[in-house]
């Protein structure tokens, strides 16, 4: 058995949305119109090591083989050594497993390579993140928060088996 109530109301639903539709065409544009969602990482954001170390970290794209690729590299170290020289200036990549590598200097070092993009579940996947305070690569995703907080995921194998830290946007950089 219908409703008659319930009859008059869709009808009057459909045209209400058909109408503001038709009135604001902006509501009903095409994707491709919207701000591209995958940027929202994009800037320099302020980290924590596990061993409570910060760093600012820029995060940049590149495209490699046509394709476009997520990257973040140290800028800058808070703090003075001994000598009283800016931390960053100084710290080198002692932790390295690969011992030609433990010269290199962090500042500039891309920590995160190799991202990119997944649109349906609005996250940055495929990627590693190196750790200089034990010298390890791990698999990597980002996921943003909100706009001014990001948790990045580092794990050995599944997602299940790993850490996330929450690195939070630093204005005006």
């Amino acid at each position: 058995m219908s409703n008659p109530e319930k009859n008059r109301v869709f009808p009057f639903t459909v045209t209400l949305v058909a109408a503001v539709l038709a009135a604001n065409p902006s509501v009903a544009s095409d994707a491709s119109d919207a701000p591209d969602a995958s940027e929202g990482v994009l800037g320099t954001w302020l980290a924590t090591s596990a061993t409570g170390d910060p760093a600012h970290i820029q995060i940049y794209t590149k495209t490699v083989d046509g394709v476009e690729m997520f990257y973040g590299r140290f800028t800058f170290f808070p703090g003075e050594d001994e000598n009283g020289v800016n931390i960053g200036e100084t710290a080198l990549d002692t932790l390295n497993p690969d011992e030609a590598l433990r010269g290199r200097r962090l500042l500039g070092l891309d920590m995160l390579e190799g991202l990119t993009y997944d649109k349906e579940k609005n996250r940055w996947d495929g990627g590693t993140v190196y750790d200089p305070d034990v010298g390890k690569y791990y698999k990597s995703r980002l996921s943003l928060q909100d706009t001014d907080h990001l948790e990045l995921r580092g794990y050995v194998g599944i997602s299940l088996f790993g850490r996330s830290d929450i690195w939070t946007r630093l204005k005006d950089t």
